[in-house]
This record gives C-alpha cells, sequence and structure tokens, in this order.
C-alpha cells in the first residue's frame, strides 16, 4: 500500500552506484527508513538524488515485517536555500538532524514537532535571524516540551515553590532537573548548575509556553544577544542530562565560531 507524507531528510548512505538509503522525519510517520532505488541516476522519480534538511513530499511502500520501505516517487517542495548561504545555518540545521534522530521513533507521528524543526530551518536560513544559537536554544526547549521531557521552568523541582518573579534570580540545575530554590539547593547541594538572572529565566518560560511557531525575528535575535550567553548553556546541560549523550554538532560550531 502506498503512502504519501511531508518528509525532511535527516540521514543518507549510498546503496550501490545508483540507489540510496535515506532516513526520514516525516510529519506523519515519525522516523522513516527508506530505499531510493536509482536516485544518482540521471533520470529517476525523485528530482534527483536526496539532499538532507530540505523538504520532500514522499510516496513510500511500506513493508509489512522489518526491513526498508520503498520510496517510490519524491517532489521538492522546499529547499531551504538559505541554509546553504552560511555555513554557521547548516551547521546549526545539522544540530537540528542530530537532535531528531536521537528523539523521534519510527511510526511515530510527532506532526507538532516536525512543524516546529521545519520552521526552525527555515529561521536559520534567514539574514534577519542572527546567529543559529538563540533559534536552536528555542527548538531545544519546545522539543522538549513536546515531548515532555522538560522540567517546570517556574517552580522549584524539589519542593514545588513557585518562583516569584520580580527580577529575582534563580539556580537552575540540569542534573536535579529544573529551577531549585534557596532551601532544596542547600539540601541537594547539586554541581554543574547556574544562577539566571531573571531575563533569562522569562526567555526560557516564553520558549517553553508557546503554542504556536511564531518566526524568529530580528527582535529577538537582539534580545538573544543581550541574555542568550546563560540560557545556551543552562539549555545545553539540560539537552545532554535529558537525552543522556551530547550533541556534538552544536559544540562544534561553538569551537569553530
Amino acid at each position: 500500500m502506498k503512502r504519501k507524507t511531508l518528509a525532511i531528510p535527516v540521514r543518507s548512505v549510498d546503496y550501490s552506484d545508483s540507489s540510496q538509503v535515506v532516513s526520514f522525519f516525516t510529519r506523519d510517520h515519525g522516523l522513516l527508513d527508506g530505499l531510493a532505488k536509482g536516485a544518482h541516476r540521471e533520470k529517476n522519480s525523485f528530482q534527483g538524488p536526496f539532499d538532507l534538511s530540505v523538504l520532500y513530499e514522499v510516496v513510500f511502500i511500506e513493508r509489512r515485517s522489518a526491513g526498508l520501505a520503498i520510496i517510490t516517487e519524491a517532489a521538492l517542495l522546499d529547499g531551504l536555500r538559505g541554509l546553504r548561504r552560511r555555513w554557521e545555518a547548516y551547521a546549526g540545521s545539522c544540530h537540528l538532524l542530530e537532535f531528531i534522530r536521537a528523539v523521534v521513533m519510527p511510526g511515530d507521528p510527532a506532526p507538532q514537532l516536525f512543524d516546529l524543526a521545519l520552521e526552525t530551518l527555515r529561521t536559520l536560513g534567514t539574514d534577519g535571524a542572527g546567529g543559529p544559537e538563540g533559534p536552536l536554544a528555542r527548538f531545544d526547549v519546545r522539543a522538549l516540551h513536546l515531548l515532555g521531557l522538560l522540567p517546570p521552568v517556574d517552580a522549584c523541582v524539589g519542593c514545588g515553590r513557585e518562583w516569584p518573579g520580580g527580577g529575582r534570580s534563580v539556580y537552575f540545575s540540569p542534573r536535579a532537573g529544573g529551577i531549585l530554590c534557596r532551601a532544596c539547593r542547600a539540601q541537594r547541594t547539586p554541581s554543574g548548575g547556574a544562577t539566571l538572572p531573571a531575563a533569562a529565566v522569562e526567555l526560557l518560560q516564553r520558549f517553553a509556553g508557546e503554542e504556536e511557531e511564531i518566526p524568529w525575528g530580528s527582535e529577538d535575535a537582539v534580545r538573544w544577544e543581550a541574555i542568550g550567553p546563560p540560557v545556551a548553556r543552562v539549555v545545553a546541560d539540560l539537552r545532554t542530562n535529558l537525552l543522556e549523550r551530547e550533541l556534538v554538532l552544536l559544540k562544534s560550531l561553538r569551537a569553530l565560531s
């Protein structure tokens, strides 16, 4: 039975001289591993070989038993060319794909996460977005929230006491799983945390609470330049702790910046 879905390639490997094995993040079927026969041939049904970080509409035949699906057709809907204009943008897109490969399961639809990923890829390719770290931190926080992995960012994870706001800084411990009030911090003595200014906490709350994938704009880029670094560090530590692995591509991006 043939199925059709929106898809973003997240990994591709050449198979023989003319074909590809491609892992897609699909909107309707989660992660999909498929064989694209003849993808490297001059005449094929895929408008050329598959590239990463590109939006396709693919048609595939799903295997009943374990194995690769057969990709029969593909139409390029958005080449996301902005990602190819700056190496920082493309490196940022590779971090996003690495995240997706770590959390998405075959056959498990994740339409909201798909929409978020596509919107973030488009943002990374926009000249007015600034550097990639702000949009990627927003993606990480929103993705963890959609996956049910994000801890509360408005209350102590130890006793549940709400953060009062009013310009007060907080201690955020990724290893403890979120904010710790002074009393709980004294009891747990966690390591690897950081004190966040109120503006950084409010930014985390904004990322976590957004219900729609609102495009990242120039005002967001300016705000990120002012308060982004502590947020980026906390988000990276939190992501690593929750996924139980470090994502290396964003780390490499920072090293080369």
